[in-house]
């Protein structure tokens, strides 16, 4: 098939993998109207799955791989759990509950976008809001994922097809002073974005955007691959979000298959086997050893837990 191309999608982001319930109703929702692309289907079975995450999984160790314009940028994985029931990893998506929250994709129109799948029955936290220079709201995918779909301002990159594919998932985390340097100092990353919201009015257009409880205070850093980047770019970054004021308990140890959801996080990085050694040495014991590439990933890659205790995927790459 031809991969739709987006130049525009680069920076450290893979992708995000979903523990999926209904492989139909995900692809009815990020293929048939977030315009995704399936680029692989593959059954190497959960024993082989196991091995490359270092998890279990149940069978029968099917996986989709959908993109949005890159072959290795912003890619979205389905995990097919169907066969084994189990609850959601988020019954009720919070932005205060340390562990995976939340992945986004660009749109160009998001009035009709929001328009067309409230009208197919999606739910939405709010209608499109306005905050810090776009336009925003969050649906409910299937498996009860939070999903952004961001509308960039005039002129911007990502602006200019009707949806542009993954461009960013958030992590809650429990300590930005811990999380923070991590992500710096193993993966080489640079701070984009790094602010503590203000109670103003485009904080609240936000918070009632996200539904974040009154009270919260949430300190949010954006990483990219380079310095000299500035704001919330998309295209590829990953999002650290600390509520340093009302935050919940963590799912972050129980967001793994077969509970439904966002549960993986792929990262991109010039030098794997640095990385994993890096990780090590900094107290984060990865899951498995550097791997070779396999029908799941590939390039050399591993898994290991972050400092709050969520599932990354490390991948040879260029940033």
């Amino acid at each position: 098939m031809t991969l739709p191309t987006n130049p525009h999608l680069r920076g450290p982001l893979a992708g995000a993998t979903i523990a999926s319930g209904d492989l139909d109703a995900s692809l009815a929702f990020f293929r048939d109207e977030l315009g995704m692309a399936v680029i692989a289907d593959v059954t190497p079975g959960a024993a082989a799955i196991e091995r490359s995450w270092g998890i279990a999984v149940p069978a029968p160790g099917r996986v989709l791989t959908l993109s949005g314009g890159s072959p290795e940028v912003g890619l979205l994985r389905l995990l097919d759990v169907s066969g084994e029931p189990a609850p959601p990893i988020r019954e009720r998506p919070s932005i205060v509950v340390p562990g995976p929250l939340a992945i986004d994709f660009g749109v160009e129109d998001l009035a009709s976008a929001h328009a067309r799948l409230a009208s197919l029955g999606y739910r939405f936290f709010s209608p499109p809001r306005d905050a810090h220079a776009v336009r925003i709201c969050f649906a409910l995918a299937p498996d009860r994922v939070m999903t952004a779909l961001i509308q960039f301002p005039e002129g911007h990159p990502l602006r200019g097809r009707a949806f542009t594919g993954l461009i960013n998932v958030a992590q809650i985390v429990e300590s930005m002073s811990i999380e923070l340097p991590w992500y710096r100092e193993c993966f080489a990353m640079h701070t984009s974005l790094d602010f503590v919201q203000e109670d103003n009015e485009e904080t609240r257009r936000l918070s009632d955007a996200t539904q974040t409880p009154e009270g919260a205070e949430l300190h949010l850093v954006n990483l990219v691959e380079r310095e000299g980047v500035d704001g919330f770019q998309g295209g590829g970054t990953i999002e650290l979000i600390e509520p340093r004021i009302g935050a919940g308990p963590s799912v972050a140890a129980s967001a793994r298959p077969p509970r439904r959801g966002f549960f993986l996080t792929s990262i991109r990085v010039d030098d794997v086997d640095r990385v994993h050694a890096a990780c090590a040495a900094r107290g984060r014991e990865p899951l498995t050893a550097v791997l070779p590439a396999d029908e799941l990933t590939d390039a050399p890659h591993f898994v290991v837990c972050s400092p709050t205790g969520a599932l990354l995927e490390v991948r040879q790459g260029t940033p």
